[in-house]
């Protein structure tokens, strides 16, 4: 059954006769008759009075028949703007991965820029280690990964974003406390609490790569999972931990830890995404994270 063939019922339903529906629309009154015989030939009754001529109007089946075929073409042009829209990335749903390093009230900005512009995507978000979100893109898990950019997978694009300074957290009250910027060797005997090493790539690399570069061994007091047990651990005073300088930009002065600069390389935020196939959806978020 053709959708011009319903179209053209319709149409003779909100004209009248197929005479006025012919002038109302300039077309030709011999096909569209036709079309109408198509369908009465597949519905198996007559939609059409009169023996179907110029002049002839819709039977009260025919006419029924008019009211469905209206609301099944609006449900089809329907679906085809929602298909649309998916396509172009503007609604349906987007599964974003994350890791902890994201985390940041940069974060947060990005997620209410997401809801504001793109108000008709659902968002669906993933947080695991970075290397885990690679591989869960490559096999089409996620549709895009906010990530640290030291992983590989076949067929996966990665886009560097922004960049994290680093601040060391000092337990409470720590004579280091008040200097304008630390290094490695200010450090020294100095318990650590870093990220199991296991998890890599992790935000916590560098920093054990900045230490190598500086030739001092770190003393590693903990070696843990996730940034709650680090400040914990923190505020406990069995160490220092090193955390981006924007996780610090939404806390109360009153709840702020003891964080200074710390002289490394900075922590590489980057998008990571199918190469040959991005959706839609994952090309909107992009976009918003390249503006912020």
């Amino acid at each position: 059954m053709k959708l011009q063939a319903l179209q053209t019922l319709i149409q003779v339903a909100e004209a009248g006769s197929v005479r006025a529906a012919s002038i109302r629309w300039r077309r030709n009154m011999a096909p569209m008759i036709a079309q109408i015989r198509m369908l009465e030939s597949e519905l198996g009754f007559a939609l059409l009075e009169d023996g179907g001529g110029a002049k002839a109007q819709l039977t009260p089946a025919g006419a029924y028949y008019a009211a469905r075929a209206r609301t099944l073409i609006e449900v089809i042009e329907q679906a085809g703007r929602n298909e649309l829209a998916i396509a172009e990335g503007t609604e349906g749903e987007l599964r974003l991965g994350i890791c902890e390093e994201v985390a940041t009230p940069r974060l947060t900005r990005l997620l209410r820029e997401c809801s504001e512009h793109l108000p008709g995507l659902r968002l669906q978000i993933i947080d695991r280690p970075s290397a885990a979100l690679a591989v869960a893109l490559r096999r089409h898990e996620i549709d895009i990964a906010l990530l640290l950019p030291n992983v590989e997978e076949e067929g996966i694009t990665i886009e560097p974003l922004w960049h994290e300074d680093w601040r060391v957290v000092l337990p409470p009250g720590h004579a280091l406390k008040s200097e304008p910027h630390l290094a490695c060797a200010q450090l020294r005997g100095i318990g650590l609490i870093l990220s199991q090493p296991d998890l890599a790539p992790s935000g916590h690399d560098l920093i054990r790569a900045t230490f190598a570069a500086s030739g001092i061994t770190p003393r590693v007091a903990a070696q843990v999972i996730g940034r709650p047990t680090m400040l914990m651990l923190v505020s406990a005073g069995v160490g220092a931990t090193f955390l981006p300088a924007s996780f610090f930009a939404g806390l109360r002065d009153d709840g702020q830890p003891e964080a200074v600069p710390f002289e490394a390389p900075p922590l590489v935020i980057a998008a990571a995404f199918h190469r040959n196939n991005p959706a839609g959806a994952a090309m909107r978020f992009l976009r918003l994270a390249r503006e912020g």
